[in-house]
């Protein structure tokens, strides 16, 4: 599909994997995304199909005027669009136009790119902060079955760029069946829902150097101190 900046110009988006996804190298577009609620608004859109603004604002904790701004915000830069309404209903639906969405990192970024890469991943985890919350909060209500598979786990690897890249692409592999914008509701189990998976692989800061640790001098007696003292 062609998508295009506001002033005109072709968005650098490119695919060149997947045909569904969107590959972002334009801060402006990424911007967009810096936002917790967007990004809870364009999931939701990508899991279960088409919704109204007031069926967005459910899933992402705000108003249905406010989710109405942030999708127009997500469609004036191509990520969701308009879609065909349910009948006789008079309020808007509106759909997603991607299926996930990746930034093409480069060796040799700009320093706006950078800043706006952060403020994107500040979004991002605080969005995945609130639905963990969400989860501890229903903990009373929830069945046992849906406890007892629900996990929070952290580890430490220990590994090189290269080796980081393949486990991220194996543990992507194995979730790949089970994405929601990928398996219909109707071909997942009856009491299949929709469950966060957040995957963080993020190095430690670099460990501080090695100081070399000098001899200790030895232990001065009494009459040496106070000699040194008195020079």
């Amino acid at each position: 599909m062609s998508i295009q900046n506001t002033d005109g110009t072709d968005r650098d988006w490119r695919r060149p994997r997947d045909p569904d996804r969107a590959y972002l190298t334009d801060p402006r577009a990424i911007r967009v995304l810096a936002h917790p609620g967007r990004q809870g608004i364009l999931r939701r859109l990508q899991a279960d199909g088409p919704a109204t603004a007031t069926e967005c604002a459910q899933v992402a904790g705000m108003t249905p005027s406010a989710a109405s701004y942030h999708l127009r915000q997500l469609a004036r830069h191509g990520f969701v669009a308009e879609a065909p309404g349910r009948g006789d209903m008079r309020e808007r639906m509106w759909e997603a136009r991607i299926r996930g969405y990746r930034i093409d990192d480069v060796e040799e970024p700009s320093a706006q790119l950078v800043a706006t890469v952060q403020e994107l991943f500040q979004a991002t985890l605080q969005a995945s902060e609130q639905l963990a919350v969400r989860w501890m909060e229903r903990l009373p209500q929830e069945s046992y079955a849906w406890r007892d598979s629900a996990q929070l786990a952290t580890k430490s690897i220990r590994v090189n760029p290269a080796e980081l890249r393949v486990v991220y692409e194996r543990m992507a592999e194995i979730l790949q069946p089970y994405l929601a914008n990928r398996r219909p509701r109707e071909d997942a189990p009856a009491d299949a829902r929709l469950v966060h998976v957040d995957l963080r692989m993020l190095p430690w800061a670099d460990p501080a150097p090695v100081v070399a640790v000098e001899p200790a001098e030895p232990k001065q007696d009494g009459r040496e101190a106070y000699r040194d003292r008195g020079r």
